[in-house]
């Protein structure tokens, strides 16, 4: 078993097997750790926080552009089993070498002059891909899938006489490549509307795409308001008129404040008499602040006994 192969590595047993030796049993056991790892998921949230500091310790090199995530990540999925990321430059090498020697890196499983894998801190297995500027909206599409819409999607190319890879469109009868810059530019060149990420999961997205009415996405500007606030009344940092000025600021028509209750005598709640408080502070701010409502509410608890 693996299990097995790994405990007789680590006991020196297949080191001194003929033709073995501890360069070739520490490479087997780099890829039963790999392996293992792409078992393990963890929350998108924390694989956002990797790519943020990575994405921070590249900034600023000459030469980097486009540097974005794909996979899973791209599609944000609830969670992923490890993170790629993909630019362009132009001078690769370079990009590669500093990625490798970020200090987020514990160990380089792979490193050459356009891509490099490693493990970061935690166990996360993070791969660099660097290609010409000219075939970044190619590789992003072909790396940020999903497994099946890309399937699906080089089944279509094929039957119109054309092959997809992470280089580009190329046409089979002549076998000339072209290069796509960007996503959109890469479907529109199938006759498909640009799908995003998030919609890429191999369940009829093609289709929509080619009738033109796939679903918009909610973005952050149709968010309104906010109904669970708290404010400095229980736990919160921020008075009630500091939220709502910003959630003003934040383009919100809206703002429900739901400060604890004293149900369960904890993070300075509310009781009664304290509540009527802030209820008469929302009714005197609503008629002062313009272009937002404050909306009163209370985060109340149901205690064991239901009541």
């Amino acid at each position: 078993s693996v299990d097995e192969l790994e405990t007789a590595i680590s006991s020196g047993k297949v080191a001194s097997l003929p033709r073995m030796g501890n360069k070739v049993t520490e490479n087997i056991r780099r890829h039963i750790q790999a392996l293992r790892r792409k078992d393990q998921r963890i929350p998108i949230g924390e694989a956002l926080a990797v790519v943020d500091e990575i994405s921070a310790g590249l900034s600023g090199l000459p030469g980097l552009k486009n540097l974005a995530p794909a996979g899973s990540l791209r599609r944000f999925r609830e969670t992923v089993g490890d993170i790629d990321l993909m630019g362009t430059a132009d001078n690769a090498p370079q990009i590669i070498q500093t990625f490798a020697r970020l200090p987020q890196v514990r160990e380089v499983l792979a490193s050459g002059t356009t891509k490099a894998s490693v493990v970061v801190s935690g166990g996360l297995q993070v791969d660099l891909r660097i290609v010409e500027h000219d075939s970044f909206g190619s590789l992003l599409q072909y790396f940020t899938g999903s497994k099946q819409h890309n399937i699906n999607l080089r089944e279509r190319a094929h039957r119109r006489g054309l092959k997809l890879s992470e280089y580009g469109i190329t046409n089979l009868a002549t076998e000339e490549l072209e290069r796509f810059a960007t996503e959109v530019d890469f479907y529109e060149r199938q006759g498909l509307e640009f799908i995003p990420p998030e919609l890429r999961e191999g369940q009829h997205e093609i289709e929509r795409a080619e009738r033109g009415n796939l679903p918009k996405l909610v973005e952050l500007s149709d968010i309104k308001g906010d109904l669970h606030v708290h404010t400095d009344w229980s736990d919160g940092r921020d008075t009630i008129e500091a939220m709502a000025l910003a959630a003003r600021e934040l383009g919100y028509q809206y703002l429900g404040i739901t400060d604890h209750s004293g149900g369960r005598g904890i993070a300075h709640g509310l009781d009664a008499g304290r509540l009527r408080q802030q209820i008469s502070e929302i009714k005197q701010l609503n008629q002062r602040i313009r272009d937002i409502h404050i909306f009163s509410g209370i985060e109340v608890d149901i205690r064991a006994d239901g009541s």
